[in-house]
């Protein structure tokens, strides 16, 4: 999120999808953390306009967390608000 902070996208993303990387190395792809990080990275494309990769962050997310967490945990209906936003945005 520093290199967000400062306006350097390109490293932040990088950064963003090699800690994707080792987290689903080190937990394997079910895991609550690599669920947030999905959502991580979605938010930075929603920052950046990018509303179809950020919706296909959240939707990765939210499979996750769906078959991880109970169905009432607050990180689902975060994930769930983001992907609202997205519709309202697009108008849909």
């Amino acid at each position: 999120q520093i290199h967000q902070e400062k306006k350097e996208y390109d490293k932040a993303l990088e950064l963003y999808e090699e800690s994707l990387c080792a987290g689903k190395a080190a937990l394997g792809e079910n895991h609550s953390e690599i669920a947030m990080l999905y959502n991580r990275i979605g938010n930075f494309y929603f920052e950046r306009e990018r509303l179809g990769d950020a919706m296909k962050c959240y939707k990765r997310g939210l499979r996750i967390e769906k078959r991880v967490l109970p169905s009432d945990h607050p990180n689902i209906v975060v994930t769930l608000s983001n992907l609202g936003e997205i519709h309202r945005q697009r108008n849909e």
